[in-house]
Order: C-alpha cells, then structure tokens, then sequence
C-alpha cells in the first residue's frame, strides 16, 4: 500500500459478521447469494504463498520485492505468471511499462490472467493485488534500498497470496463464470500507483470489454485486537459493490467483522480505476479510526511470522465466494443503499452539506444484482421524493425496461435548493417491478444530506426522542435540526420546575453542531442524571448566535 496519511469520511459503519463458506445456502436478498461450485480456499497455500513472497527459500532471508530491484522482482513475477497460468488454464500476458526514478530509467510489468466466462454475462471482473514492497519506515533503507531487503509480508503478500488463492478455487470450479474474471498483479504501486495507473491507461491491451468492477486486495493480515476482520472501501459510483459484499459477508454469518467506509481515501490501486471512472473497491484489514493500525507497515519487521494467516484467508474465502456465489445469483432488481447518488456539475459528490441557491442532481439508480437477464417485457418504476422539514414532495415518477444482467438503469432529477430547504433534507426513492418475481425488502432506498440557511429560525426542530422515555436516561436523544450551526444550552426540569440537570452544546462549548439534524445522547449531556421517575419533564433551549439569544421549549414523558 502506498505510504501516505490516511483520512476517511465514514459514511456506513457496518457491524456484520460472516463465516467461511462451506457450500450452504446464504441468506436473502440482494446481494446475498450461496457459493455456487467452487471450494473453500486452501489455508496452507496461502501461508506457503506469504512465507515465499517474503522470505527467500534457499538462504531463509529476506526477500525484497522492491520495484527498482528488476532482478529480484522478475524472478518473483516468473513464478506469480506460472501460478496464474496453470490456475486459470490461460497464458498469462505480462505487460512491461517504464518508469524514471533515481535518475535512472527501469522496467517494470503487470501480470494479467483470465478465466473465461461463458459470455451470458457481458464484461469482467477484476481481482487485483500489487506484487511489488518498500521498507521505507526502516531508518537507513531509503540510502540502502539497492541491498536491503523489503519483505512486504503484510504489504502485500497476503493480498497476492488470497488472489492466487481465489484463482485456484475458481478456475477449478464446476462450471465457467457467466462473466469473464481478470486476476491482475500490479507492480510499482509503492511508487505512487505507477503500475494500475499505466494497466488502466492500456486496459484494451488486456482486456477489450466492459469492466463490471474491481476488488483490489492489500493488507489483510493483521488483525486488531484479536478480533477478525474485513475493511471494504467505496466511492460513489462504486458503492453498489461494497453494498453487495457486505450483503453476501452478512448472509454467512459470523467470522468476520466487517466496515464500510463510503466515501474512503486510502493510497491504493483502486484509485486508478476511480479515476477513469471504473467501479472498484479496496478490501482490507481492520483499521484504526481510518488508519492503518498494522505496526509494522512498510519496514523490515513486516514478516510472515507477524501475519493473522486465518483472517487473511477467510477475506479470500470471501472474495472467491462472491465471485463464485454472483455467478450463480437469479435476476433481481433493487436498490442498494448506495444506489441514490448526490451529482454537482454533472459529476458524483460526496458533500452532504450545501447552501440555499445551490443546484444539485439525484441520481437513482435500479439495479439487476444477478447474473441473468430479467423476463423480456419487464420494467421497473421509480418513485423520487425529497422530505423537508415542510414536507415531503415528488421529484420523479417515471418507467423503464428492467436493467440487464449486473446493470442498472438511472433515473436523475434536478433540485434548486431554497429556503424550505434549510436543515435536514431526505431523498427516498422506492422502485416497483412489474413482468417478473422480485423479493421483497429491497426496493426502496434514502439518502440524507444538509442545507445551510442564512435567514430565518436557526432550529427548525427540537425534540427528547423517543418520546415516551423508556428506560435509563442514556437509551434517549436530545434532537435539533439546524438550519445553522449554533451554540446551545439545555435546561432539564420537573413538571414543578426544578431543575433536574444542565448542558452545553455548540463550537464555543467543544461539542460542535451541524447544519443539519443533529442527536446528542442524553447519557452524555447529563451524565449525572442516571435515570428519571415517570411522569412529565420539561426543558428549556437557549440559542446563542453571535451577540443574540432565543429561547425555545419543550416537553417529554419518561415511563419507568
């Protein structure tokens, strides 16, 4: 992985859990599908595959894989090509590129493979790690890196290792995929991405058809804390497919615990392909607040005796289970999570805060989650609406074919953001299928964002939810939805008025509050107040702006 700082906008927190396949049925709904015919993966392999790409067999030292190094790494790359060859039936193309550094000029390569789909699925998948380490955290290896070693244990054999892995178990299975897959090993990505930047720019060379998504594999290794887990990180065009993983992850049950981050920032291959606007994941070992938390990232103590051999092989398990179980998955359309996008200037936005005359796009999209090809004659409608603190009104109601198969059809409306837009707004969208059997629970989708009103009442709502209060004071919130940041202070009382707590919240206080709708848990705005009797309470809101104060109030029931 590319050495940079890491930050994240997490925008979907998943807790869910998955066990390794053993050929049973998964669960339903989109995404959601059984492992159709190939096995599990090989845990031994794939410890055999980290040692070797690390340590060097002959002398029991340490390998370098080092991009700059063209000896060494071609070695490793004969042997990666043989293995991809023999595993998926097919020659593995080796596409050189150069590159300039350290003033001097090197060569380095890709290495691509296929299997061969059965074309009832048009396009590929991707399964994609870089072959290549550094060890620059090591003090005095970036003077040495001509005779040190770099063995990339984490970084990334596991990810080469759970793709050979995943080609195995597939190009054995019982049958071809409807679709092609590409298994693609990058090198120079220590060198800020140069070789699935260069692979990208001559995608036709490999492979001239469509490109249905990419799974890029790096760090899977370590596991924090003792607990086992999967990171799956998305941008807005490729949300649906961190959508559909997680999805799958969850029907298995519980072995991995998994995270969405949508949008996620990390330096990795993924990047070249959302720069040419190719839907692609990056999958990962459990983070650290959006950090990598692996100690010993990109140095000389990144070893095989380091690496969590099981977590890296259930994430391989996974990926070859949802490539294999897709394959198998009936015609479905539904909507996705992140199947409602946010478009400004005609392109994909990940802001969820904007100002009234702003003008934005809703892109909504439906989606066939399956490998076959609806009914002839079937169609889906999209209902659009936007929810206001005023109301609720339509934004689109039309019809269309129903989406072909691992394809969508998008439906996009226009909205001039105005002063009834001010605080939290919510697109819902709800689809209905007509000409064919379609599931349940997975037709309808929301997406919530911000606007930021410069007149007018600063809180739009305020409200103790739920409301009647059951339980301790901490099981509630106390809402606001603001039509602009303020700051705030909140007086607790009986219904005789004595006042039963006080709190403070807003940017002069260190509690920041949002345009938007805003929750803060009662536990930890009066953390003193345990729990109430039951009856009625009040509360009084001081709403501090600039030199200017207004004063709201409120009432709520707690039931004991």
């Amino acid at each position: 992985m590319k050495h940079t700082r890491v930050l994240f906008v997490v925008a979907a927190a998943l807790s869910l859990f998955a066990l390794p396949r053993t050929g049973g049925a998964g669960g339903g709904g989109a995404g959601a599908f059984p492992r159709a015919a190939a096995a599990p993966v090989d845990r031994d392999s794939i410890a055999s595959a980290i040692w070797w790409l690390a340590i060097e067999p002959e002398t029991n030292e340490q390998r370098t894989r080092y991009t700059l190094r063209e000896a060494p790494l071609r070695e490793i790359a004969d042997s990666l090509a043989a293995r991809l060859s023999r595993y998926t039936g097919n020659p593995t193309q080796r596409l050189a590129f150069s590159l300039e550094a350290s003033d001097s000029s090197f060569t380095a390569e890709n290495l691509v493979a296929r299997i061969e789909g059965t074309g009832v699925v048009s396009g590929a998948f991707i399964l994609s790690a870089h072959f290549d380490a550094t060890a620059v955290r090591t003090t005095g290896w970036r003077e040495n890196w001509r005779t040190w070693p770099a063995p990339g244990a984490d970084d990334n054999a596991t990810g080469v290792a759970a793709l050979l892995e995943a080609a195995r178990v597939l190009g054995e299975g019982a049958a071809a995929p409807p679709f092609d897959v590409l298994f693609v090993l990058f090198s120079a990505e220590e060198l800020d991405l140069l070789g699935s930047a260069d692979f990208v720019r001559r995608i036709d060379e490999a492979y001239d058809g469509r490109i249905i998504g990419v799974i890029n594999l790096d760090m899977l290794g370590y596991s924090r804390e003792g607990v086992r887990g999967i990171t799956v990180l998305a941008n807005p065009i490729s949300g649906w497919l961190s959508d559909m993983i997680a999805a799958h992850i969850a029907a298995e049950g519980p072995a991995l615990a998994i995270e969405v981050i949508n949008p996620g920032v990390m330096r990795s291959d993924h990047q070249s392909f959302w720069e040419a606007d190719i839907p692609a994941v990056l999958v990962m070992e459990p983070l650290d607040e959006g950090r990598v938390a692996y100690p010993y990232y990109h140095s000389l103590l990144d070893t095989p005796d380091r690496i969590d051999v099981e977590q890296t092989a259930r994430i391989a398990d996974a990926a070859a289970g949802f490539l294999d179980g897709l394959g198998a998955a009936p015609a479905e359309i539904a909507m996705l999570p992140s199947d409602i996008i946010l478009t400004r200037r005609g392109r994909p936005t990940t802001r969820r805060a904007f100002s009234v005359g702003d003008t934005i796009g809703v892109w909504a999209r439906a989606r066939n989650t399956g490998s076959f090809d609806p009914p002839s004659g079937s169609s889906v409608r999209m209902d659009l609406s936007l929810g206001t603190g005023g109301g609720s009104r339509a934004l689109l109601e039309d019809d269309a074919p129903a989406p072909a198969a691992l394809d969508m059809v998008g439906f996009v409306a226009s909205v001039v953001l105005g002063p009834e837009h001010a605080g939290e707004n919510i697109v819902r969208a709800a689809i209905r299928v007509t000409g064919m059997d379609n599931e349940d629970g997975n037709d309808e989708a929301s997406l919530r964002f911000a606007v930021e009103g410069a007149e007018g009442e600063a809180v739009l709502m305020h409200a103790v939810q739920p409301n009647p209060l059951r339980g301790p004071l901490a099981s509630g919130s106390f809402c606001m939805n603001l039509a602009r940041p303020v700051d705030v202070y909140i007086e607790l009382l009986n219904v005789e008025g004595e006042r039963v707590g006080s709190a403070y919240a807003g940017e002069r206080w260190g509690r920041p509050l949002a345009t938007g709708l805003n929750c803060l848990p009662l536990g930890s705005l009066f953390p003193g107040v345990e729990t109430l009797v039951s009856g009625v309470y009040l509360y009084r809101l001081v709403v501090y702006e600039g030199s200017s104060q207004s004063k709201l109030a409120g009432r709520f029931a707690a039931v004991r």
